[in-house]
């Protein structure tokens, strides 16, 4: 017989402790703070127990709602408890249970208890979840994550029970597959500091860096349902403001704790499924005669996860790569890439070398080709194939081409040689052109004859050794004269005779460095006769 009525308005009785059992459906597997309860009770009680006639035993009660204050009485010595008492069926005594013990209930169950009640009212009932969630007025999505957290392993199990481990970690422990789920127990309880229990941030990012994958960076479509129909799509677009709901258990996104980053996958084994089969379709359209897919084996190997581009260690080299500079025969400027030497052979003939096709990190299509098949074909030292290849892929010039350059190079060589001759013949002219104007007297407009053997004077004494003796000789003088001889007689000069010595000694330096000095000293002993220096 089941009433209708709230267990409120159920008719109160005393019970002796002694005939009062536990329910068996009562999934609740912790109790606390028994000996203060105990103390309590002493006090007087409070709230009545509720309690049914038990189904199995004539005259004892099967105890529905209030374990806590009953074992608290039991340890207490306490022989009797009010408690309100009706004729109900299993389904009223669950829908009880799930009332206090849900996770708005007044003494709510933990998670794993909630689970556990959860699916044997489901198999006892012989109910859907659907109609689980409906019968007990519970959320179907609510239902939908805790029923995962009973395939916990058994150690995980009780960590979580114990408060050792978060439930938010232990329920994404729960929905990855099976095989993996073990693995990852094993490593969130003998992980941590000492090969102790992670912590919570530890077992999350543990989790986020090697199982949890990435749906915003899959390269295949999540909508699809196609790649592993057994899986279905991993998410579809959500009505309204959500963005993505999806159905699948392993979605972070039906967490029963909120998450940072719903948009993630649970299970990489699935994951790693529908990659293969986006990534299959793809090659196909890439593969023919000379041309193969590589394994997936072959493709995690070479790319990675988590790294960029080919491995340095993969057996592969890439065709759009550059050729390493000490494998080149010939001397060039830029390295050509192995598709410029390796897809045109001799007389136009391409190489025999299988080429395979892999999807790199990112998506995109590489071809590869064996890395000791390609250097062996580098190295070929008898065709001459390679340095012919090599530089025509590079830009550089052989045969009579390279003759041509090199009379090219001399050609333009010899026009900077005839450039810069002119430039010191000019430089020359000006400086035989302003000593002349000079000694003539007039454009200068000439100062007084002190000035100028003053200006001489100092002129003379920022010679050094070797130049003055140089400048002395084209004076017609004795080759060991230093800057102190050649001053001696300054003062004895004319100002048109000290205005020529001054630009001649200002102009010794340069002429020595750069000047042809046979031109210059003709011109030196020119103006010197015509302004009577010599």
């Amino acid at each position: 017989m089941t009433t209708k009525n709230s267990p409120a308005e159920w008719p109160t009785l005393t019970v002796p402790v002694a005939l009062i059992d536990r329910s068996p459906l009562n999934p609740r597997s912790h109790w606390q703070g028994l000996d203060s309860l105990g103390d309590s009770l002493r006090q007087g009680q409070v709230q009545p127990l509720i309690v049914r006639r038990s189904p199995v035993a004539a005259g004892r009660y099967e105890l529905v709602d209030g374990e806590r204050r009953w074992r608290a009485a039991q340890a207490a010595g306490i022989a009797e408890l009010v408690a309100r008492c009706a004729d109900i069926d299993d389904a009223e005594v669950y829908r009880i249970i799930f009332a206090t013990g849900g996770e708005s209930g007044a003494a709510p169950l933990n998670p794993l208890d909630l689970a556990a009640g959860l699916a044997a009212a489901r198999d006892r009932l012989r109910l859907s979840i659907e109609q689980l969630a409906k019968r007990f007025e519970l959320s179907l999505r609510y239902v939908h994550r805790l029923l995962p957290l009973l395939q916990l392993p058994a150690e995980l199990r009780t960590a979580v029970a114990e408060g050792e481990v978060a439930v938010k970690v232990a329920e994404r422990v729960a929905r990855l597959p099976e095989r993996l789920r073990a693995e990852v127990a094993g490593r969130v309880l003998t992980g941590g500091i000492a090969g102790g229990t992670m912590t919570t941030a530890e077992a999350m990012a543990y989790m986020e860096r090697e199982v949890w994958r990435d749906l915003a960076a899959a390269r295949f479509d999540v909508q699809s349902a196609d790649l592993v129909p057994a899986a279905g799509p991993c998410v579809r677009k959500g009505a309204g403001r959500v963005a993505f709901e999806s159905s699948c258990p392993h979605w972070a996104g039906n967490m029963i704790e909120k998450t940072n980053a719903p948009h993630r996958c649970m299970n990489p084994e699935c994951f790693e499924a529908k990659s293969a089969a986006a990534r299959e379709q793809l090659l196909a359209k890439h593969t023919g005669p000379g041309r193969r897919a590589l394994e997936a084996e072959e493709n995690a190997a070479a790319f990675p996860r988590g790294e960029r581009g080919l491995s340095f260690k993969s057996e592969f080299v890439a065709l759009n790569e550059p050729v390493p500079r000490d494998l080149l025969k010939a001397d060039v400027g830029r390295a050509p890439k192995w598709a410029e030497i390796l897809k045109e052979g001799a007389g136009g003939e391409g190489l025999a070398i299988e080429v395979c096709v892999g999807v790199d990190q990112s998506g995109r299509v590489v071809e590869l080709i064996d890395r000791e098949l390609a250097i062996a074909a580098v190295k070929e030292e008898e065709a001459e194939i390679l340095a012919t290849r090599v530089a025509r892929a590079a830009g550089v010039k052989t045969g009579a081409s390279v003759r041509a350059e090199e009379v090219r190079e001399k050609e333009i060589g010899e026009k900077q040689a005839r450039a810069r001759e002119k430039r010191e013949a000019a430089s020359e002219a000006w400086i035989v052109e302003r000593m002349a104007a000079v000694v003539e007297g007039g454009t200068l407009g000439l100062a007084s004859e002190r000035l100028w053997r003053a200006m001489a004077h100092s002129a003379l004494a920022a010679l050094g050794t070797a130049e003055a003796r140089w400048l002395a000789k084209q004076m017609g003088r004795r080759g060991e004269d230093g800057p102190t001889e050649l001053a001696h007689d300054v003062d004895a000069l004319g100002a048109p005779a000290a205005a020529a010595l001054t630009m001649a000694a200002l102009a010794t330096p340069v002429l020595l460095a750069d000047g042809p000095k046979g031109t210059w000293a003709r011109r030196w002993e020119q103006v010197g006769e015509e302004g009577g220096a010599a």
